[in-house]
């Protein structure tokens, strides 16, 4: 379940208990789930500092239809047949869905920023030095180490340690699959929370 879900669940002593913990052992706490006001509201977590990490509409997409139709899934999902990305794309229902929760998502943290630092993947990966400077500042670590940390982000770095989620690093890899029209009315339906993000 959530964090949030996982935190409402369980008494506050128990929450403090975990919280802790994972202060301890780490500096940051990485979730998939949509900015909830449980994380910043609650005096378990009030001294945490959050971080928004978006990308963009288009290449989100992208990158997860070639993640659902690549061998990982269709073998652990031996019922699921559809291993082409074309094919996939062209499933108007799915696809619609999937803006869907893009949007959901940041519309939660558009609704929350005040509480959020937001980087942009697309910045990320223009300057990584600044972003793991950020990152230090932010967090008060003392990290000397910043070649070593700058290293391990290399795309070629990071595609051997995590060959499931890097593919081919290119910008405008989605053109390839998605039709120019859908492109634009995908872009188009987004167009004032890309706006909000700092898109064009």
């Amino acid at each position: 379940s959530s964090l949030a879900k996982f935190l409402e669940d369980i008494d506050s002593k128990l929450s403090l208990k975990v919280v802790d913990n994972l202060s301890k052992k780490t500096s940051f706490i990485l979730t998939h789930e949509a900015p909830d006001p449980i994380y910043f509201n609650s005096t378990e977590l009030s001294n945490f500092n959050w971080c928004y990490l978006v990308r963009d509409i288009m290449p989100t997409l992208n990158s997860l239809m070639h993640f659902l139709t690549s061998e990982v899934i269709l073998k652990r999902e031996p019922t699921y047949k559809i291993a082409d990305v074309k094919d996939l794309i062209s499933n108007d229902g799915f696809l619609d869905n999937q803006i869907e929760r893009w949007m959901y998502h940041t519309k939660m943290y558009i609704k929350y920023k005040k509480y959020y630092r937001l980087f942009r993947y697309e910045d990320i990966v223009n300057d990584k030095e600044k972003f793991v400077q950020d990152l230090i500042r932010l967090s008060k670590l003392n990290i000397n180490k910043l070649k070593v940390v700058l290293e391990n982000l290399s795309f070629e770095n990071m595609k051997k340690n995590a060959p499931q989620h890097v593919r081919v690093g290119k910008k405008y890899d989605y053109k390839k699959y998605f039709s120019e029209e859908k492109v634009l009315k995908i872009e188009s339906k987004c167009k004032n929370i890309r706006q909000e993000l700092g898109y064009r």
